[in-house]
């Protein structure tokens, strides 16, 4: 527990710097320990911090895409599952996860330099989420994630393989006909 406090005080002070000047690096060595804490309040902080470009830029040497997705999907799927309260001081609840899981999809899907196989093991996840996860998990994987993801007509697309997989057809076919507005909540 003072660990997880100690590293909490940690990250708080390096989101709360104001006026980065260059020398003020974060070590990736303690941004991975970070990473690795079982703490969602932990996890969270590291969240915030590495969602920052500002932030990410002093974390040296600089984390990779595959370091970064591995901890993203860790977090969100901890938080999924725990869904910590509303108001936590920086743990996502399960419906923010999912909303956050939305603009960090279609942020990396925007990025040219991201390779479609990062997609690709996203997806896989977001399926094995959904396959695994009791029925709020279920509901809420819909109704926050895919409905917005299938706004994009290309995104929609390429979850089509859902439709022949029985046990995510269901969950296709909801979240498609919300997007295209045959459905309202």
């Amino acid at each position: 527990m003072k660990q997880e406090n100690d590293d909490l005080n940690l990250i708080a002070a390096e989101l709360e710097r104001k006026n980065l000047e260059k020398g003020q690096v974060i070590p990736l060595e303690s941004v991975l320990r970070w990473m690795a804490s079982p703490d969602v309040e932990v996890k969270g902080a590291v969240y915030a911090l590495t969602s920052k470009e500002e932030q990410t830029r002093r974390i040296q040497p600089p984390l990779t895409l595959e370091v970064d997705t591995s901890f993203v999907l860790s977090y969100f799927a901890q938080c999924i599952v725990e869904d910590p309260p509303v108001g936590s001081m920086f743990a996502d609840s399960r419906f923010s996860a999912c909303s956050d899981l939305v603009n960090w999809f279609k942020e990396l899907w925007g990025d040219t330099a991201v390779p479609r196989s990062v997609m690709s093991d996203i997806k896989d996840w977001i399926a094995r989420q959904f396959v695994n996860g009791d029925t709020e998990i279920r509901r809420t994987l819909v109704q926050a994630t895919l409905e917005h993801l299938f706004e994009d007509p290309t995104i929609r697309d390429f979850f089509s393989d859902w439709r022949s997989e029985s046990s995510l057809e269901d969950a296709y076919r909801q979240a498609k006909e919300w997007s295209e507005g045959r459905v309202k909540r």
